[in-house]
Formats: structure tokens, sequence, C-alpha cells
């Protein structure tokens, strides 16, 4: 499967800088799931379960609201108001 660069911060700090397969999450238009290669987009993220599968396939989830979601050249950066893992 195909990788992509993503990198997700809050005021906080980084929580994850490293390639995905794809991740799933809500903005404010709907549930946005971003593949390798996806055209470049950016979009406000709404409330709701974010889905991240990591380069070896194992999928985390985590709680995120508010932010923005930016695909450029096949890197996605994730700037949220809150976002926490689901341990």
């Amino acid at each position: 499967m195909s990788l992509f660069h993503l990198q997700i911060v809050t005021a906080d700090g980084l929580f994850y800088d490293g390639d995905a397969e794809r991740i799933l999450l809500r903005s404010i238009g709907g549930d946005v799931c971003i593949m390798a290669n996806h055209m470049n987009y950016v979009t406000a993220l709404g409330k709701g379960t974010c889905r991240v599968t990591d380069g070896e396939g194992s999928v985390r989830s985590a709680e995120c609201s508010g932010g923005m979601l930016s695909v450029q050249n096949n890197e996605v950066r994730i700037v949220a108001s809150t976002f926490g893992w689901s341990e």
C-alpha cells in the first residue's frame, strides 16, 4: 500500500509525525478519508473520531475537535484544537 507523510499537532504539542496509509476524520462538511496521492485539499475540522492507519497497518483512534486539515504534495498536516489518542 502507498504511504504519505502525516503530522498531527495541537497547542499542547506533536501527537504524530510519520508515515500513514490512510486517515479518516470528520470535517465540517462530513467524513473525509485521505490516502496517498490525494489531491491538494484544505478543510476545517469538525468534532468526531479520527482513525489513523500507520505505515505498518496498525489503526489508532483519537477524539478530535476543531482545527484544520491540509493536504499538499502527499503531505498531510492536521492542526487540531483538541486531539487525544484513545488508549
